[in-house]
């Protein structure tokens, strides 16, 4: 069973600057690299966000910092805290996502991850 991790309209608080976003409830910075450099995130960054009190995903070589999005999620917390700290492209994929989800999860970035090519998708989700 793949969890719905769909995205719905909840509020999200706050947005990025320019170049970075404080990124977690530990304070770290993430660059929004969309050059797929090194300096992006690391898969090891994102492993630290792992709980439901700090929650990262990956979708499509991005990484999200979900943790204020959970209580919004219309799927249930756990649909999304399965995937904490990990990879959540195949799940998030396999469920076929609205628009509005989508551009929900963008609300989220923390940076493209360090490695991505430069044509990493995430950020490039199709919203009609």
């Amino acid at each position: 069973k793949l969890p719905s991790l769909s995205m719905g309209s909840g509020p999200s608080k706050g947005s990025p600057d320019k170049n970075t976003r404080k990124a977690s409830a530990t304070g770290s910075k993430a660059v929004v690299d969309g050059t797929g450099d090194a300096g992006g995130v690391t898969v090891e960054e994102v492993s630290r966000h792992a709980t439901a009190e700090d929650c990262w995903i990956i979708v499509n070589d991005f990484a999200y910092d979900v943790t204020r999005y959970l209580p919004n999620h219309p799927g249930g917390a756990a649909e999304i805290i399965e995937y904490a700290g990990k990879d959540a492209t195949y799940a998030f994929e396999a469920i076929g996502h609205s628009p509005t989800a989508i551009r929900e999860l963008k609300k989220h970035l923390v940076g493209k991850m360090a490695g991505a090519g430069k044509k990493a998708r995430s950020n490039t989700l199709a919203v009609p």
